[in-house]
């Protein structure tokens, strides 16, 4: 029986490879294998079921996070929990035919971490909840019913008008002070909470949280999170052992 392996993450060391790794999902050992000029981190995966989910992704990042901080390490690609699942005799031939793109990405976020931005709304307005009198008999006109939804979730349309202003400003107000952006969002009856990832260099770290204490927002709350490893800003779809074998 072929075992699986996960693969944690890509990165490059500085030396002949990192001394030590702490334990991976489900306690396996963590085991670095070198292909053309990158490691590969691992560990064999006994019980690739659904059990103990959240554990077993929490172990996961764990050690792309020990990685991540380790000073020999200058880059790492990090995955997500079973993002790239393949056999050990498989990793070698898979990092060697996807060696270019995996050097970009490498060289892209060289000596690189990732901030988080999540944005809290400090007070919400009242909005009036959607009852029966906000739908309109069902033998009434079309044009009736588009009013009725119109009225009945006009608050959402602003809210996602004044989320969109919110972003720019932030957007604006760390110009200069990082390499990359990605937004993100969720959105329901009573909160909003978008978040932004910034790529920064390493060095640009203190002049970053500089500007995030210099930042003022009326009406939200802005939570700072990181440094992580940059698992927004990697791309999976070349290197997604699944789709391209």
């Amino acid at each position: 029986m072929v075992m699986p392996c996960l693969i944690y993450s890509v990165f490059r060391h500085v030396k002949d490879g990192p001394d030590s790794l702490p334990p991976g999902v489900s306690g396996h050992a963590v085991h670095a294998l070198e292909q053309d000029g990158m490691w590969v981190a691992y560990s064999r995966d006994e019980d690739p079921g659904c059990t103990d989910i959240t554990q077993k992704a929490l172990q996961f990042f764990q050690v792309n996070d020990a990685l991540f901080r380790m000073p020999d390490i200058p880059s790492t690609l990090p995955f997500r929990y079973q993002g790239v699942v393949m056999p050990e005799s498989s990793i070698q031939t898979w990092v060697h035919r996807h060696r270019e793109h995996l050097r970009r990405i490498l060289d892209e976020v060289h000596g690189c971490v990732e901030m988080g931005l999540r944005l809290l709304r400090d007070r919400e307005e009242d909005k009036p909840p959607i009852s029966e009198a906000d739908h309109p008999p069902e033998d009434s006109s079309g044009l009736a019913y588009l009013r009725s939804r119109k009225k009945a979730y006009h608050h959402q349309i602003v809210d996602e008008e004044n989320l969109e202003k919110v972003v720019q400003s932030i957007t604006a107000h760390f110009s200069g002070h990082y390499l990359s952006l990605q937004t993100e969002g969720m959105h329901g009856k009573r909160l909003t909470l978008p978040g932004l990832n910034f790529l920064i260099d390493q060095g640009c770290r203190t002049s970053f949280e500089e500007r995030f204490h210099a930042l003022s927002l009326p009406d939200w709350k802005v939570m700072m999170t990181g440094p992580w490893p940059p698992y927004n800003f990697v791309s999976q779809e070349v290197v997604d052992y699944a789709d391209r074998g």
